[in-house]
């Protein structure tokens, strides 16, 4: 802390700590009635927050460097105003990073940091280190208390740290850098600026392009996810009825039915539950139509589908029959050719009636029709001529609830022009109706008068449709809207009395029609809700015409906007019959759903709608339809085959219920008896030549450290713990090296036995010396010492492997430090050399006297086989390492055995007449002269 100065050591040090605390402050800005919390974690006065403070001072001088940085909201408005870049096709778009503070990956974060401080020019005396050791402790250390528990944060920074907006901005200004400097979308972006995790841009293009761009963004980082909303820069160019929403510009205007906002809701959450995300829009040139398909095309494509097409026709169909099929044809191919089987018609002009009904005009049966409720109005449906209209059949249709009105069609059928004191009134409806003149000044020529016995009740339903009324049942409920809001008035009036001769003003009628609620005739209850729309709905029919001219219409389902969101649309599907084998529901999409298995791939250049699926990766799954991405299992479980879901893992080690594990356990123990039996014949025979020349306390040595090196083999086999870990392969090292040594000691036994008979050899003063017991003793000494530094400092320890083995756990033994594990194989490595290369030296001793020859052979498998081991030991995964070390060890072992025992059993069971010490010592045996 040498680097720091006296005050600013005293204002690193808080000498009266607050605990933080985590509090919720409200989110007005989403909602005032339920507005959701942001967290904050208040570090004011703890003991991390001067350190927070103190990095802060060295990072904020980087923010404004930013490219995308705005200080503030003038700063905005002036970058704003200084654009001159093209308006046309030019959208407004904000993009808001969800949870941002608590998203930021700490590690990054501090990463971002180091490489941010790099660039300092200013306060060198500080050193970075210093300065990220701050860093880290402010992040990484932070806590809070929240119900008299204590919790830490793992993940993101506190929003009530001082330095936590300059780093987020630090963390998102990298990503912009790494992202969107290279992106190809680049020339769309004609301003781009962000405010911390708020982000403006003006983008130059299509929506189709723009939305790619927005899921490029959300692919690009796990721990940023960005919500999009934009709109056009043109004000003129809005529904008329959205502007009349304004609670300011028009604080008196109510909806008799839903706008069309809803309309596209509704539609769209009927795509969304059939699965059709690939669809064409049929619409008119008449240009508030294009505008109404527009703003249709680009909510679907908000809410995640897609559109193939908006197709117009002319307000006015060609009388010319060429014309008239050239319109025609260029329409109807345009759908037939179309991946989209579902095509939403929307137009107010009557040639869209003329279009469906005309014979020329043919489409697949597998193209169903959607129609808004402006086309269905159009269309008449109670008008249609079956055998014309076909192409109308089994299609869908928003419409307006019909209802009947209380004795209204009884009014309707007694209607005479004379009903009204001004027959003009019935003009219109007269002329269409019965194609004849009222007695009317501005009377059309060629035109007959009216007789005046036309009644409406005499027209067939295809010229006066009198069964349910659409637009007046709306009406006629605002009439009754309109008579209990007076009502109401006028009844607070009379509670104050006529004494004060109360007056209202027009504009105090506002509140009391706000305030209506009454059950209709019908028992549905008429209100406002609080963006002043009356609580109608739509009804989703289906219309079936039939050759026989007759028709019918199913009523399968509706949407009331103003119901909660997960209870707007209700459809009974069930009631839909398709123009589909099976009636199955038809598909209309651009791509094949992709299974679960399997993830969405966008392709280059098309919409989001059109993708490639392919196969999750290695350990990762998907158990979702049209999943984006694949979710990695977690560590203790493995994809199945079709990586739809996680099954745990298998949890292998080298058992003994496995056959390789019993195998070698049952040979290990048949060469534990083996040795042990070697061991007994060299008991009982104790006293006889071969022993005594053979050192029989270093033969005792040896097998009986064979014998335990064979028995430690069990220590390999079985569920690893920590203490078969702990001791196996020090176990192991330290018998093997004293079976090692006990070798060494024979070898320079046999060196100084044989040395020792030439007559000025200085080697016989060594002879009947325990130098052999010495040799066992420091050899073995040196294992002992690695051993106990190994275990001192980096023991063995079990563990779960799952990175070895595709679908498993790999319970094993880490060896803690792969050092000493091969300075342990090593040092046995060493003194098996030493004892092969001094037998080997002296291996042409007398034939009688051949124990060099057995231990030269003896090391000469000894090395051979721990040298095999090194590379097979690694090109190994899982319980087959374990079973290649314990290979080793029984071969190597069992040479041993073999290699210098068996040959002096054969003597002292199958030879005893050369067990005497005159053959030994190389005296002719007597022979039988008789």
């Amino acid at each position: 802390m040498g680097f720091l100065t006296k005050k600013e050591k005293e204002f690193l040090q808080v000498k009266h700590p607050v605990i933080p605390t985590i509090y919720m402050l409200p989110k007005i800005d989403k909602s005032l009635e339920n507005p959701p919390g942001r967290p904050i974690v208040s570090g004011s006065g703890s003991v991390l927050e001067p350190l927070s403070i103190f990095v802060d001072f060295f990072i904020r001088p980087f923010v404004p460097q930013i490219p995308s940085y705005v200080r503030d909201t003038t700063d905005m408005i002036n970058i704003l105003q200084d654009y001159e870049g093209p308006l046309a096709d030019t959208i407004m778009v904000t993009l808001d990073i969800e949870s941002l503070y608590t998203n930021i990956p700490q590690m990054e974060a501090l990463k971002i940091i180091e490489t941010t401080l790099l660039k300092r020019t200013t306060h060198k005396r500080i050193p970075n280190h210093l300065i990220l050791t701050f860093a880290t402790l402010a992040l990484t250390k932070n806590y809070f208390l929240f119900q008299d528990t204590f919790y830490q944060q793992i993940k993101g920074t506190a929003m009530g740290s001082t330095m936590a907006p300059d780093l987020a901005n630090l963390y998102v200004g990298n990503f912009e850098q790494l992202h969107l400097t290279t992106c190809v979308y680049s020339e769309n972006i004609k301003i781009y600026r962000r405010y911390i995790d708020d982000i403006f841009i003006l983008w130059n293009g299509d929506i189709e392009s723009l939305w790619l761009f927005h899921t490029r963004l959300n692919s690009r980082d796990p721990d940023l996810k960005f919500k999009m909303e934009f709109s056009e820069n043109h004000i003129s160019y809005g529904f008329t009825e959205a502007s009349l929403n304004g609670h300011i510009e028009f604080p008196f205007f109510y909806h008799t039915f839903p706008n069309d906002y809803s309309q596209y809701h509704g539609m769209i959450q009927l795509l969304k539950l059939f699965g059709w995300n690939w669809v064409g829009i049929l619409t008119s040139n008449d240009k508030n139509d294009k505008m109404h398909s527009e703003r249709l095309k680009r909510a679907i494509i908000w809410s995640g589908s897609c559109v193939e097409f908006v197709e117009t026709m002319p307000n006015f169909i060609p009388i010319v029959p060429k014309m008239f099929k050239k319109v025609l044809d260029k329409i109807s191919d345009r759908i037939k050719n179309s991946k989209a089987n579902v095509i939403i018609i929307h137009s107010t002009s009557s040639a869209i009636k003329i279009l469906l009904c005309s014979s020329a005009f043919k489409i697949t049966d597998s193209k169903l029709l959607i129609f808004s409720v402006e086309s269905s109005s159009v269309l008449k449906i109670h008008t249609l001529n079956s055998s014309f209209c076909i192409t109308a059949n089994r299609s869908l249709m928003f419409t307006i609830p019909a209802r009947d009105i209380p004795g209204f069609k009884h009014f309707l059928q007694n209607l005479t022009p004379y009903t009204f004191s001004e027959p003009s009134l019935l003009q219109s409806t007269w002329r269409a109706a019965f194609d004849c003149e009222l007695p009317y000044k501005h009377a059309f020529r060629n035109k007959n008068n009216c007789t005046g016995q036309e009644t409406l009740s005499n027209l067939p339903p295809s010229k006066f449709y009198m069964d349910h009324f659409q637009f007046s049942y709306n009406l006629y409920n605002m009439v009754y809207a309109l008579a209990h809001a007076l009502h109401n008035m006028y009844t607070t009036k009379s509670q104050f009395g006529e004494s004060l001769n109360m007056e209202f003003q027009p504009w105090q009628f506002n509140q009391y029609l706000k305030e209506v609620r009454f059950k209709a005739q019908d028992g549905n209850e008429i209100f406002f809700d609080n963006k002043r729309h009356a609580a109608t709905h739509y009804d989703i029919i289906q219309l079936h015409l039939f050759p026989n001219q007759s028709s019918s219409i199913i009523y399968f389902g509706s949407f009331n906007p103003s119901a909660p969101k997960d209870k707007q649309l209700f459809v009974n599907q069930t009631a839909i019959i398709w123009n589909t084998p099976s009636n199955q529901i038809p598909l209309s999409v651009c791509s094949e759903s992709c299974v679960p298995g399997y993830r969405k791939v966008l392709v280059r250049e098309k919409p989001v709608c059109c993708f490639d699926c392919v196969p999750c990766s290695e350990g990762e799954y998907s158990n979702t339809t049209d999943a984006n991405d694949c979710m990695k299992c977690p560590e203790d479980q493995w994809p199945n085959e079709k990586k739809n879901e996680c099954l745990p893992r298998v949890i292998e080690f080298l058992s003994y219920d496995d056959y390789l594990g019993a195998t070698l356990s049952s040979i290990s123990i048949l060469l534990f008896i083996i040795t042990a039996l070697l061991l007994g014949i060299f008991v009982k025979y104790q006293d006889t030549a071969v022993v005594k020349a053979n050192n029989r306390n270093l033969s005792y040595i040896l097998l009986i450290s064979l014998m335990l090196s064979f028995l430690c083999i069990l220590l390999f086999i079985g569920q690893p713990g920590a203490v078969t870990c702990l001791l196996r392969q020090s176990v192991f090292g330290i018998l093997f090296t004293i079976a090692v040594s006990s070798v060494l000691a024979k070898t320079v036994t046999v060196v100084i036995a044989f040395s020792a008979t030439k007559p000025s050899s200085r080697l016989k003063k060594w002879v009947g010396t325990r130098v052999s017991s010495y040799i066992v003793l420091l050899s073995t000494s040196g294992e002992i010492m690695i051993c106990i530094v190994w275990l001192l400092i980096s023991p063995p320890f079990p563990e779960y492997n799952t990175e070895s083995e595709k679908g498993k756990i790999i319970l094993q033994c880490n060896e803690g430090s792969t050092t000493a594990f091969y300075s342990v194989i090593g040092y046995m490595g060493f003194l098996s050399l030493l004892s092969f290369t001094v037998a080997f030296l002296v291996r042409k001793v007398p034939d009688c006297f051949n124990e060099a020859q057995h231990i030269t052979f003896s090391m000469l498998v000894f090395c051979s086989v721990w040298v095999s081991f090194i590379p097979a030991y690694l090109s190994t995964k899982g319980k087959y390492m374990v079973a290649v070390e314990i290979f080793a060890i029984l071969a190597s072992s069992a040479g041993l055995l073999g290699c210098i025992f068996t040959p002096k059993c054969y003597i002292m069971l199958l030879r005893p007449d050369l067990n005497t010490r005159g053959h030994l010592i190389g005296k002719p045996h007597p022979t039988n002269t008789t």
